[in-house]
């Protein structure tokens, strides 16, 4: 069974249609792409930059901040719901194959909820399109998305997930704000170590500054603070999509296990 097969697909395309229907998820997703898009229009660390491919980059990293916290939030019981009393005999009879299903489940909601946090970001681009006279910003918002969003935020929803199989969802919700801001927005002037400013971390501060000009207030020197360049913009993504992988596996087999 390939990853393009009809029964993947077709569980794509049923999960990606049950998430529009859970209002609980936009409840959650709603409220922080508002937050993002008023802070994007109005924040100075966002317009600060004369460059409009700057500006844009920098969005980005605001929009992941918080959009990619409303997914994980909203996703949070994606692979846990597949628990409940009966699921395991629905599953067994659908065509896809258990792995095939959690890639679904997971995956046809989360490509759902990017939606609104892209098009947040593509409304800012926009703006500084018009301002600029130029359609770059809408070229660097086209790169943003995927180099910059959509992997941190896999990267969260697919953690948020193994935690959800583990800890009842409202605990889950809690705990991964804290969670995701250790690894994104955490001070220097706090206690404690984090990845912050590293390579590791899902922020995409990386490819922001390698390809979009945004500039890097990270400090350079050893491995996890590489100077500024493609390959460490790569590095930045590729350890974004690895968590997100192995936070799967995880999740998918304590979910098998427990069934």
């Amino acid at each position: 069974m390939t990853m393009l097969s009809p029964a993947l697909t077709g569980t794509l395309r049923y999960e990606s249609l049950m998430a529009l229907r859970r209002r609980s998820a936009w409840l959650s997703l709603t409220p922080l792409c508002l937050l993002a898009l008023g802070l994007g229009l109005d924040s100075q660390t966002v317009n600060h930059y004369a460059n409009p491919v700057a500006r844009v980059a920098s969005a980005a990293m605001l929009v992941t901040t918080l959009g990619g916290l409303g997914i994980a939030m909203a996703l949070a019981d994606c692979l846990a719901l597949q628990q409940r009393v009966g699921m395991a005999e629905v599953i067994a009879v659908t065509p896809a194959g258990r792995a095939a299903r959690a890639v679904g489940v997971v995956l046809g909601p989360w490509l759902v909820a990017m939606v609104p946090v892209a098009a947040v970001l593509g409304a800012l681009g926009a703006r500084t399109a018009i301002g600029a006279g130029s359609v770059t910003p809408l070229i660097a918002v086209a790169i943003a998305v995927p180099a910059v969003v959509a992997p941190g935020a896999l990267a969260l929803t697919a953690v948020t997930n193994l935690l959800g199989v583990l800890l009842p969802a409202p605990a889950v919700r809690v705990l991964v704000v804290p969670l995701w801001y250790w690894a994104t927005a955490y001070s220097s002037l706090l206690p404690g170590p984090s990845i912050t400013g590293t390579v590791l971390s899902p922020l995409g501060a990386y490819p922001a500054a390698a390809w979009l000009s945004a500039t890097n207030p990270i400090r350079t020197g050893g491995w996890l603070h590489p100077p500024v360049s493609t390959l460490s913009a790569l590095a930045s993504i590729a350890s974004a999509l690895i968590v997100a992988v192995v936070a799967f596996l995880l999740a998918h087999a304590v979910a098998r296990d427990r069934r």
